[in-house]
């Protein structure tokens, strides 16, 4: 989705199997208009108490972190030439990645 001609690509990341296909197409993006890359990571902003679930948010801030951190690698690898920025966000995931990408020149 295009909006505006001079800001970032940025991509919402969640690190799953569809990631890696959304991220070739924000490298390739970012490399043909010269742009920054912004990798967010949208983490839920609370958890529901139930006895099967045993995450605390320290460790879904710790995971958002590490996949973030997997993606700049691999990003570095793909397209060293590229500045990347990354962001942990919590909430809403649709609101975040949009609030995330008002300034955007591209964003997936």
């Amino acid at each position: 989705m295009t909006h505006g001609l001079n800001g970032s690509v940025v991509l919402g990341f969640d690190g799953g199997p569809g990631s890696a296909g959304a991220m070739r197409y924000a490298v390739a993006e970012a490399r043909r208009a010269g742009a920054e890359l912004r990798l967010v990571h949208v983490s839920p902003a609370y958890l529901p108490m139930t006895p099967m679930m045993t995450s605390n948010p320290s460790e879904i801030i710790r995971a958002g972190t590490e996949i973030l951190e997997h993606a700049r690698e691999d990003v570095g690898q793909i397209a060293p030439e590229l500045q990347v920025t990354t962001s942990r966000r919590s909430g809403s995931r649709v609101g975040e990645l949009v609030e995330s990408a008002k300034d955007a020149r591209l964003w997936s």
